[in-house]
Formats: structure tokens, C-alpha cells, sequence
């Protein structure tokens, strides 16, 4: 009888099928895929860990998913179809300490400023109550901090945050929908910034105000930032941003705003 060889084991004593299960337990890819599956069970075209060369560093970056959908809208009324790309650029952040997040009323007029240059609604025009920065309740997080940090370096949601804006700056013009359309269609881009988190459990708000009372927090909310960086040509920009902070189970939610502002959009369009 043929003696089966001994299985190899490494310095714990585990074996490969067991080293194996622990990277899975421990990698936070299981979320990451958790996120790009819900997207793509509701039809949205996904890449999992888009790369690109950050300019500031020349080196290779990832964000961690990129989804977009499209919409051709063909009307009587109108010469030239209309194209809607929503295209949103993801960090998938697995939470595993307490973070609390310092809130304040939003900077209205960047938010508008910013609303009318990268989309067809105007302030004078009442549809632009229906995108998605403007029909929540007007506050924002503009600051935290998790337990036990010690500044941003080791803050796991300041890396997020900067993976996310870092990725959406320098591929947000870029198309991961591979379907010939019209070069004629009128094309809109609704691009936005994004984290999602795999819960809200441990989030709670306080107000920069002074107010020390916090409580938890429900729903999903928005997150400002004035973001500095390099452009093409190596010029410091700085850029308005705001950044969509989204649970798991809310990302119905969150998805249900963003249907209600691409109505408004094939209104106005």
C-alpha cells in the first residue's frame, strides 16, 4: 500500500487549505466582491480594481470598482438622442472600529457651483431639488476620526477617501461601457465619487458647532472635501468635491436618488 506524503505545513502548523481560508477571512475582498456583485445584479456594467498611474507619484494606483450604466433616450421632440452615463468610481471599506464623524451645514454655493458645471441643472431651474447633494437634510461630515488613530497616515478611512478621490480625478472621463453609440447623441456624464461601507453599526455624528452630544448614524450621508492635486500637466488644482458615504443595505436607497435625479435630467435635456 502506497503511503499518501504528508501534507506540508507552515510554521503554525496550518495547512495550504487552511492558510488559504484565513486570506479570505482576513482580506477585506470578500466586501469588494460583495459590492461588485450587487451592481452587477442590477444590470450596471462593473470593473473590479481599475488601475492607472497617479500623477503625483508616477506610480500604479487601484480604485476598487468602477460602475456605470447608460441610457439612450429617443423622443419625437427632440433631433438628437439623449445618452445619460452615470458612472460612479467606488472604495469598498470594511468596518472594523468605531468612527465618528463631525458634521456641518453644506457649502450651498460650492455644492451649486459644482452641480452646474458637471450637470445640466441649474439653480434658477426647480429640478435641481432632485439631485441627490440637494434632497437630504442639508448637512454634511467634513471631518473624523476612528478609535485609536493617530493621524491620517494609520486612519483607514482618510486612505479610503483618497484612494476613491485620487482614482475618480484621473479616470472619470473614462468609459468602461464598451457599446458603439451615435457620435451625435447629446451625452450627459453624471460622475460621482463613492465609499461603501459594509456598515453604519459603529458611525456616529457629532456637529462642529461645539456640541459634544453624538448619536448614531442611519442613513447614508455626504462627505465634503476641498481636494488639492496635480493635473495633466502638473499644475496644482484644487477642486470642490463631495463624496457619497453609502451603506451596504442602503445602496437601495442610494440608488433610488440617483433614478430621481436622472429623471430630472431627461427633463430639463
Amino acid at each position: 500500500m502506497t503511503q499518501q506524503p504528508k501534507k506540508k505545513q507552515d510554521e503554525k502548523g496550518r495547512s495550504a487549505d487552511q492558510v488559504a481560508d484565513d486570506i479570505i477571512a482576513e482580506s477585506g475582498n470578500n466586501f469588494h466582491c460583495k459590492v461588485a456583485n450587487y451592481f452587477r445584479a442590477k444590470k450596471w456594467t462593473t470593473r473590479i480594481s481599475q488601475f492607472y498611474v497617479d500623477a503625483t507619484t508616477d506610480k500604479a494606483r487601484e480604485i476598487d470598482l468602477v460602475a456605470e450604466k447608460v441610457e439612450r433616450i429617443v423622443s419625437p421632440y427632440q433631433s438628437k438622442p439623449l445618452r445619460i452615463h452615470t458612472r460612479l468610481f467606488i472604495e469598498c471599506k470594511y468596518i472594523t472600529k468605531p468612527m465618528v464623524f463631525w458634521f456641518e451645514e453644506i457649502d450651498k454655493e460650492s455644492a451649486l457651483k459644482l452641480v452646474e458645471s458637471k450637470t445640466p441643472l441649474k439653480r434658477d431651474n426647480e429640478h435641481i431639488k432632485h439631485h441627490h447633494y440637494f434632497n437630504s437634510d442639508g448637512d454634511v461630515a467634513k471631518l473624523f476620526a476612528s478609535e485609536r488613530s493617530k493621524g491620517e497616515d494609520t486612519e483607514p478611512f482618510f486612505r479610503a477617501l483618497h484612494q476613491c478621490l485620487n482614482g475618480f480625478v484621473h479616470t472619470r472621463g473614462e468609459s468602461i461601457v464598451h457599446v458603439k453609440y451615435n457620435v451625435s447623441d447629446r451625452l450627459v456624464l453624471l460622475t460621482y465619487p463613492m465609499i461603501v461601507c459594509s456598515s453604519f453599526q459603529d458611525f456616529r455624528r457629532t456637529n462642529i458647532s461645539g456640541n459634544i452630544t453624538h448619536e448614531p448614524i442611519q442613513d447614508n450621508f455626504l462627505l465634503e472635501v476641498n481636494y488639492a492635486y496635480p493635473n495633466a500637466l502638473g499644475k496644482s488644482v484644487s477642486e470642490y468635491l463631495i463624496v457619497d458615504v453609502a451603506a451596504f443595505d442602503r445602496l437601495d436607497a442610494f440608488l433610488a436618488k440617483l433614478v430621481k435625479e436622472e429623471e430630472a435630467v431627461k427633463v430639463i435635456s
